[in-house]
């Protein structure tokens, strides 16, 4: 009890002290205190210069860096160029630089209509062609002041030395690939998905793809990656439509022996014979089929080989419709082919009750599904040839019983399961050409 009270006196005692020492050195200790003050904001302001100092010396660094790389990439495009115009003698200047007009400029220097601009306002990755060829994409984006605007950008024939031929359709990524800011393929912008979908508007003769995004950004990526057709597409499809039986007169043409390989333009043969037509499958075959040799053949616009051959291979629906349009405009007729590649089953059902046949292709033998078999370079597109084609007639179908009936080149009429059928057909991408 008595060290407590010890203990309180001696606390006591040691407060009283302290209070009578901060009276005594009232003055300068708060001098004291205001110098340590005065010197902390100093140190303070120092420290900040040195970050600042700092700070100014890593950017001047890297923007050091950043010229020395300009200059080498420069210099690169320099040389590539030189080599270029020591090649083929062209002494032309190529511009390497990405040019982004406004819609004033575009307007004043590119011949393009008011209304032509005001059709795409705010829309992303739209093509324009000006009166002079000249193409640009869109984009559309926020300015400074936060207003919604439009940027045009020209979509360039070469860059970094590599020349691109203007094209103009949709492939897809067949697997994640990077894309890049330039054909050089240093600097990757952006991962594409699986089967994502881009507009492309070059290629370049070693396989480069110049892309437009969806965002309206121009990059490049190698064309492998890529295929005109997803892959990911259902195989399967419901018929909404009423139990009927439609089969219309087609007279049967068989391509052999002539034309063991001539599947689609024989039954293309057929469809225009239906229609009134009297040309025999050897003429379209020979004067109007647009062929190449194998390996240099683009099978989505020409025949890969010749019909005639056993060993050629086959084309797609741009051929059979590039046949069809040379034949009918030589008859002087006002007929024309249609390409319905991509319409859904039900509608080339509808096509069919309305009394047209239709062009389609499935497998050769329909309980088989097609398989990758051969793949070429042609002008710089990667392609890949789906083994097991085959190309029918369509003529009928009964919802009933729930099959399609066919005129086939090489087994006459034919009747197939409607499910089987759909999924071969989808297979082959919905390929589908129609005489209207």
């Amino acid at each position: 009890m008595k060290k407590k009270k010890d203990n309180r006196v001696l606390i006591i005692s040691l407060i009283i002290l302290a209070v009578l020492l901060c009276i005594y050195y009232r003055k300068p200790l708060g001098d004291f205190i205001v110098k340590c003050r005065d010197n902390a904001i100093v140190l303070h302001e120092e420290n900040k210069i040195k970050r600042e100092e700092r700070r100014e010396a890593r950017a001047e660094k890297r923007a050091q860096r950043a010229a020395e790389k300009e200059a080498k990439r420069l210099a690169r495009e320099a040389e590539k160029e030189k080599e270029k115009a020591g090649e083929d003698g062209d002494e032309a200047v190529t511009s390497t630089s990405a040019v982004i007009l406004d819609t004033e400029e575009l307007l004043e220097t590119r011949s393009f209509s008011s209304e032509e601009l005001a059709l795409i306002s705010q829309q992303n990755g739209v093509i324009l062609t000006a009166q002079d060829g000249s193409r640009y994409v869109t984009r559309a984006f926020t300015n400074e002041d936060g207003n919604p605007t439009m940027s045009y950008m020209l979509i360039l024939e070469s860059v970094d030395g590599v020349t691109f031929r203007p094209t103009d359709d949709i492939v897809y990524s067949a697997a994640c690939t990077k894309l890049f800011d330039s054909p050089s393929y240093i600097n990757a912008v952006k991962t594409a998905g699986e089967w994502e979908e881009f507009k492309r508007v070059g290629i370049s003769p070693d396989g480069c793809y110049q892309l437009v995004t969806s965002d309206g950004r121009i990059l490049y990526a190698y064309g492998e990656y890529f295929r005109r057709y997803r892959e990911d597409m259902p195989l399967t499809e419901a018929i909404t439509m009423p139990d009927e039986r439609v089969e219309l007169d087609v007279k049967h043409i068989d391509q052999n022996p002539t034309l063991p390989n001539g599947c689609e333009i024989t039954s293309l043969a057929m469809a225009l014979n239906s229609l009134g037509f009297d040309v025999s499958k050897e003429t379209l075959s020979d004067n109007y089929l647009p062929k190449a040799k194998i390996g240099e053949a683009n099978f989505y616009e020409e025949f890969v080989g010749n019909p005639r051959n056993a060993n050629a291979y086959g084309c797609y629906a741009g051929a059979i419709v590039n046949a069809a349009n040379s034949y009918l405009a030589s008859q002087g007729s006002n007929l024309r082919a249609v390409d319905y590649t991509g319409s859904s089953f039900e509608d080339i059902l509808k096509i069919v009750q309305s009394g047209k046949p239709v062009i389609v292709w499935i497998t050769y033998y329909i309980n088989d599904d097609p398989g990758y078999t051969t793949k070429w370079w042609v002008d710089g597109e990667y392609l890949v040839w789906k083994g097991n084609l085959h190309c029918v007639l369509l003529k009928g179908y009964d919802t009933g019983k729930h099959t399609v009936i066919v005129d086939d080149p090489t087994r006459s009429t034919e009747e197939y399961d409607m499910t089987l059928f759909i999924k071969r057909f989808k297979q082959f991408y919905s390929q589908a050409v129609v005489i209207e």
